[in-house]
């Protein structure tokens, strides 16, 4: 307690001496920052949708804060002196900032910007003021807008001959979704206009522009209605209104972007197509799955684009180009189409590649420690786009604030090989998918050995067989029909062979040495939707285990092992669920739920030991230390060696929420809450109220904390200092945090956790 206090008052005696006031010249004034303060009459009912965008046009934006104060800004200050160490300049130069006087405040500007926003969103009728108030010898600004009804559309039609491409422009218009009674909305009107553009070039109209589209708009309603009418402008090209057929395909396999042109060489025709290239690179008949044209197929943007993904997706082209050609003078065909002539460039990535890495690897278990990576890589092995990959690995790694005291050291060897084919192998013949995605073929083979010092060896072979593809840009699946693991224990230590002999349930999971079944994973992702204020992930895994070898020992009247091994059988599903609100500019609300529910089948009492949960820990609920929530309401009598092995189980539950915010720079901070356990499926005599039940949601751990984060481009340094508000294994009615236990050095470390990790949690 001593010391907290001594820490407290430094800390604050440094944020005082951090006060930038007396570094301000006499004729400024610093800009204490921007309010936005939305009313609306009743009939408007939507003005909260506009608060975010509106609040971007606010400038200038102050300085910021870290810890209620504007440190950034006084190491700027500090910097100016004449004297600055070179500490004190580099300081600056990451976490500096220039300051925001008052003085650069342009209200009017700001107003105009606002009242030009408001009426490109339909609020015609509107009022925008602005006051203003000092603080603490700091301006401080509140823009006040006042929202009437705004215009609604009444009808929305084509304008235009009955030319094909004005039918095509017609239905396109029927179909929209700017139907009566929606706001005006300029945005709306420009994204109806690609669309419209988009129409019209899967039918063939390949020089059309969204720029040809032209609106009018008509409020001489009186009611503060609108109508919009659409219609091609008079001065459009008149090759934009001719529709395109392909009438030849060139594909340049071998191009290099250094050259201008195609590079000359050797021509082969397949599937109508010519390949063109001084030495067969990728074979035709494999590259042509990709090409989603054929001359005399009529010009599409749809295919366009699925073709530039498709080739994008094969992993072995650093550039990919499709050009489109119409000559000197418009061809046509048979059927009226003008013609292009498709050119495709790919230029390919070194064919081999070897890499060496040394690694600084935090994992979700709290342990940390250098790795030695090994990889050689080689794309387009049988030319026809597949990569072999070979990865070999040495790693030491110690466990930091495990909460144990032994078996906290280990270091591991592993080779493992991977070869994916962008297309489907198997063992009958299968029409190749043409879609968005290219389906690919990924087997996988490797061996590993981890020593756990002082404990045992655990020597592991993996073999893979399986398909991954992608749908559509938000959905992603992954189905392995064999999926194989093989382990066993070596070299075990007397302390290990104890807490074997002592628990039989744990044997038995150390025993399940074959695993052999399916996987399949299903996820959907809009992550990389940036724009979207609300974004959403969602991942269903499936694992089936020793089901089929069950069966089959059944019908010939066998049962229990295979090779003379015991095989796990079980179904194993998990369920990830996360929601991301983007509040405003780099503020997030994230929240997450994670399911896990292992099903024991047969003689299997528990899933194997590497197939089974554990909760708390950086990644899981922070206010607990890694692997010790649970299982259920069990709690060890003692955190040792033996309970290290016994905080795993079969069912895992999880909730989580964090609100992420900025503080200066790469420096951010979060705010989260996070509650979830572990249970097993069967009793287990030895760890008493460890199954799940139907009051397993009373059995939930609670906790919540404050982190601090270090967002570089390619890495996140995390910090989160959490404190655990409900233990579960207590006795009912004292679970929740007391506050009133005094804060000794044995309070401190239970109940202030520091978790260091690399990445975000979810």
């Amino acid at each position: 307690m001593r010391r907290c206090i001594v820490f407290l008052v430094l800390l604050t005696g440094v944020l005082s001496s951090c006060r930038v006031q007396r570094f301000v010249p006499e004729n400024e004034q610093l800009f204490g920052g921007s309010s936005l303060v939305i009313t609306a009459d009743s009939a408007v009912g939507e003005p909260k949708s506009l608060q975010v965008e509106l609040e971007d046009l606010l400038r200038p934006a102050p300085n910021s804060r870290l810890f209620g104060q504007r440190i950034p800004l006084w190491l700027y200050y500090r910097a100016q002196r004449p004297k600055t160490r070179k500490a004190g300049r580099y300081l600056n130069q990451k976490f500096g900032e220039k300051p925001v006087y008052a003085s650069e405040l342009k209200s009017d500007r700001t107003m105009a910007l606002l009242s030009n926003r408001l009426e490109n969103k339909g609020f015609y009728h509107h009022q925008v003021t602005v006051t203003s108030e000092e603080k603490r010898n700091r301006l401080y600004v509140t823009y006040q807008v006042h929202l009437e009804q705004p215009y609604r559309l009444k009808s929305y039609q084509y304008l235009g001959d009955s030319s094909v491409l004005g039918a095509i422009m017609r239905s396109g218009v029927s179909d929209s979704r700017l139907k009566p009674g929606r706001r005006y909305d300029l945005n709306q009107f420009k994204s109806e206009r690609e669309r419209l553009d988009g129409i019209a070039k899967n039918e063939g109209y390949y020089q059309f522009n969204p720029d040809y589209l032209i609106y009018r708009v008509d409020t001489a309603q009186g009611d503060r209605t609108f109508k919009l009418y659409l219609s091609i402008k008079k001065a459009t090209p008149p090759e934009a209104l001719l529709p395109y057929a392909i009438a030849s395909v060139k594909v340049f396999p071998n191009h290099s972007i250094l050259t201008d042109g195609a590079n000359p060489g050797h021509t082969v025709v397949f599937d109508s197509m010519y390949f063109i290239e001084e030495k067969e690179t990728f074979r035709p008949r494999y590259l042509q799955h990709y090409i989603k044209f054929r001359p005399g197929d009529r010009y599409s943007l749809t295919a366009h684009e699925v073709t530039s993904n498709r080739l994008a997706a094969v992993g072995n082209f650093r550039y990919v180009q499709l050009n489109y050609e119409s000559g000197d003078s418009l061809r046509f065909d048979e059927h009226g189409f003008a013609l292009l002539d498709a050119e495709i460039y790919l230029s390919p990535l070194n064919r081999r590649a070897l890499r060496f890495e040394v690694q600084a690897l935090a994992k979700s278990n709290n342990f940390v420690g250098p790795a030695l990576l090994g990889t050689y890589k080689n794309r387009n092995l049988f030319k026809g786009g597949e990569i072999l990959q070979v990865t070999g690995k040495f790693g030491f790694e110690t466990q930091l604030a495990g909460g144990r005291q032994t078996g906290l050291f280990a270091y591991e060897i592993s080779l493992q090989s991977e070869l994916i084919v962008p297309r489907l192998i198997v063992p009958f013949k299968v029409r190749q998918q043409t879609g968005y995605g290219v389906p690919k073929t990924r087997f996988t083979l490797g061996g590993s050995s981890l020593n756990r010092l002082s404990l045992y060896q655990l020597n592991a072979a993996q073999l893979g067989y399986g398909f991954q593809w992608q749908k559509n840009r938000f959905i992603f699946q992954e189905y392995q029909p064999i999926a194989v693991t093989f382990a066993g224990l070596s070299q075990t230590s007397p302390a290990f062979d104890s807490v074997l002999a002592g628990n039989n349930f744990l044997r038995r999971s150390f025993e399940q040495r074959f695993i052999a079944g399916m996987t399949y994973l299903f996820q959907f992702s809009e992550l990389n939707e940036v724009r979207m204020e609300h974004r959403f992930f969602g991942q269903l895994g499936l694992d089936l285990s020793g089901n089929l070898l069950n069966l089959a020992q059944s019908a010939v009247g066998r049962q229990g092992a295979i090779f003379g091994q015991t095989y796990a059988q079980y179904i194993r599903i998990d369920l990830d669920l996360r929601h991301y609100w983007q509040i405003k500019r780099d503020h997030r609300l994230v929240s997450r739920l994670f399911a896990g529910y292992g099903i024991p089948l047969g003689t299997t009492a528990s899933l194997p030991y590497i197939k089974q949960y554990f909760a708390g820990g950086p990644n899981s609920v922070r206010a607990f230390r890694i692997r010790s929530l649970g299982p259920g309401i069990y709690r060890p009598a003692n955190l040792d060696l033996q309970s290290f092995f016994d905080q795993a189980g079969d069912i895992r539950l999880e909730m989580n929420a964090e609100y992420r915010f900025p503080i200066a720079g790469f420096l951010k901070g979060a705010l989260f809450a996070d509650a979830g356990n572990i249970w097993l499926a069967n009793d287990n005599p030895d760890l008493p109220g460890a199954k799940f039940s139907a009051g397993a949601l009373r059995e939930l751990a609670v906790g919540a904390g404050f982190g601090l984060r270090i967002d570089i481009d390619f890495v996140v340094l995390r910090f989160d200092l959490a404190t655990p508000l409900r233990k579960p294994w207590l006795t009912t009615g004292s679970r929740w945090f007391d506050y009133t236990v005094p804060a000794g050095s044995s309070w401190r470390s239970e109940h202030l956790i520091l978790n260091f990790a690399i990445g975000y949690p979810f």
